[in-house]
């Protein structure tokens, strides 16, 4: 096409097709998708050709959807910590529908559409001219070089066997110790510990852990205890306001975790079914998932998961936080209870629970947190009691006497009560249990195959 037919393509219409090219080639980034999206841009061009034929104020309606639907929570994300801190997204469409309405508005009424489309081609090239393939191994080696990292070595001298092995993390789940620090109960407080012994289960009570956040905490464990072995970690983790900028850092530890290459190069599986996939495996709907890009727990095709961050993404930012909370934990425990445990295969269950918020769908109604410490302990350990019942209730199976298992907490209770730096691990198909921390969970696990 020459320059001057170019020139009357942009100045005639306002373009579909190139309103959704800069998310199209910035999903190509992360995602790697070329056939699927270049099949979508032809799809979008089809509308283009539909969208030309009406008249000019239902174009601009049309359009001004269209971009709200697909760029709200991209917006919502990337000026996060900058513009705004935490913002319900629903006060974020509105402000930000309020700001583009009159701006698409203007260049509409004035049919300056050769500027709308110009902009957004010359953004679509800047995003182009910093594509890079992302090496999700090299970006991990790069962010271990960051944090300063040096390996070491613990041995536990556990036997090496082919057994399935289970880790089931309770998220923010208290020291039993602690607890009855506290509560001077020892009924109450060792309830669960006690009936998991009875199965076989080795308890600690009052294991330390580096992290009370999980984000740290959980990276720290699949890469052989970073707090130990970083000389880098704690200026990142004690981040205010803007360390949430890199938890996508630490998520990437986990997909890409030195664990789980060192299970690899044993030939042995790894399921996740926690914070996020282990490599580039994507058949669960993790939690960072269900917040950022909002899937639900759905096996989409490429070209579904397409469609879906190009058109969907506006309504599901619209759940409720506590919804798609209740939705990961189901389809956790569901997968708990569904799975056929089998032979070299490690399987990662990450229960946002005892966390808040207190609910379990219909269960258990929830139970609006309190700003008062005793208050808010209490609501904790009725639903701490709750979910004691439930992971027990399914560990108690047969189908696990032929696994290794760990249940633990990834920190404690973040209270005024308790002292988060303590949790409680279980250890069932070990010999012993001498683990003194959380982080280092990762060796007996690498030392297990």
């Amino acid at each position: 096409m020459k320059l001057t037919g170019l020139y009357t393509f942009l100045e005639r219409n306002p373009r579909l097709s190139i309103l959704i090219l800069p998310l199209c080639i910035n999903f190509v980034k992360k995602e790697g998708h070329f056939l699927e999206t270049f099949l979508v841009i032809l799809l979008v061009f089809l509308l283009d050709f539909l969208f030309q034929k009406i008249n000019n104020g239902l174009k601009f309606i049309f359009y001004f959807l269209i971009f709200i639907t697909i760029y709200t929570l991209e917006f919502y994300y990337d000026t996060q910590f900058i513009l705004h801190d935490n913002t319900r997204v629903v006060y974020f469409l509105i402000g930000f529908s309020l700001f583009f309405f009159p701006v698409i508005g203007i260049f509409f009424y004035f049919k300056r559409y050769n500027v709308l489309n110009s902009f957004l081609l010359i953004f679509s090239i800047t995003i182009l001219a910093t594509f890079s393939y992302f090496d999700s191994e090299n970006k991990s080696k790069e962010i271990l070089k960051e944090l300063k990292y040096s390996s070491s070595q613990k041995n536990y001298f556990v036997e090496k066997d082919t057994t399935p092995l289970i880790l089931i993390i309770l998220d923010e789940l208290i020291s039993y110790d602690e607890l009855y620090r506290i509560t001077k109960d020892s009924t109450l407080s060792y309830k669960f510990s006690d009936k998991l012994s009875q199965l076989g289960y080795i308890p600690n009570n009052r294991i330390l852990t580096e992290s009370q956040r999980s984000i740290y905490s959980m990276s720290s464990l699949f890469n052989f205890n970073l707090h130990e072995n970083s000389k880098g970690l704690d200026s990142l983790e004690k981040l205010n306001g803007v360390e949430n900028l890199n938890q996508l850092k630490f998520q990437q530890l986990i997909k890409e975790s030195l664990l789980i290459n060192k299970l690899n190069s044993k030939n042995i599986k790894s399921i996740s079914y926690g914070l996020t996939e282990f490599g580039d495996n994507n058949q669960f709907s993790n939690i960072w998932k269900m917040h950022k890009n909002d899937s639900f727990s759905f096996h989409y095709t490429t070209m579904m998961l397409l469609s879906k961050t190009l058109f969907s993404k506006w309504f599901f930012g619209m759940v409720p936080r506590d919804f798609k909370i209740n939705k990961f934990r189901s389809d956790v425990f569901n997968k708990l209870l569904s799975e056929n445990f089998k032979p070299n295969t490690f399987y990662y269950y990450h229960f946002l629970a005892p966390h808040e918020p207190f609910t379990w769908a219909k269960e258990y109604i929830k139970v609006d947190t309190s700003e008062d410490p005793e208050k808010y302990f209490q609501d904790y350990l009725n639903y701490l009691n709750f979910i004691e019942i439930k992971i027990y209730e399914v560990v108690k199976d047969n189908k696990f006497k032929n696994c290794r298992i760990i249940i633990s907490g990834d920190h404690g209770l973040r209270n005024s009560k308790g002292n988060a730096n303590y949790t409680s691990a279980f250890f069932y198909g070990f010999d012993n249990a001498n683990i003194e921390k959380v982080q280092d969970l990762g060796y007996l696990i690498n030392e297990s195959y």
